[in-house]
C-alpha cells in the first residue's frame, strides 16, 4: 500500500511498476493524515519542478496510477 505525502517519502519513480497495489491520495490542502501513513508500506512523492507547490489530486492520481500500473 502506498501513501502521498512531501516529508519522508521517496519519489515515485525510484520503484518499480506493480501488478497490484493500494494508492492513498490526500487534498491540496491537508495531505494524507499522519495515522493512515503510518499504516502504508511505502509513502511517495511526485516532484515538482519550477515554482509549483502541488499538483491537482486529479493530476497527481493519474500521474501515479499510470506509472504504478506499468
Amino acid at each position: 500500500m502506498f501513501g502521498t505525502t512531501l516529508n519522508e517519502a521517496s519519489s515515485y519513480s525510484a520503484i518499480e511498476p506493480q501488478e497490484t497495489f493500494a494508492l492513498i491520495m490526500g487534498n491540496e490542502g491537508e495531505g494524507v493524515s499522519q495515522n493512515l501513513l503510518e499504516k502504508t508500506d511505502q509513502n511517495l512523492y511526485i516532484p515538482i519542478y519550477g515554482q509549483a507547490e502541488s499538483l491537482n489530486v486529479a493530476v497527481a492520481s493519474g500521474i501515479l496510477l499510470y506509472y504504478l500500473r506499468g
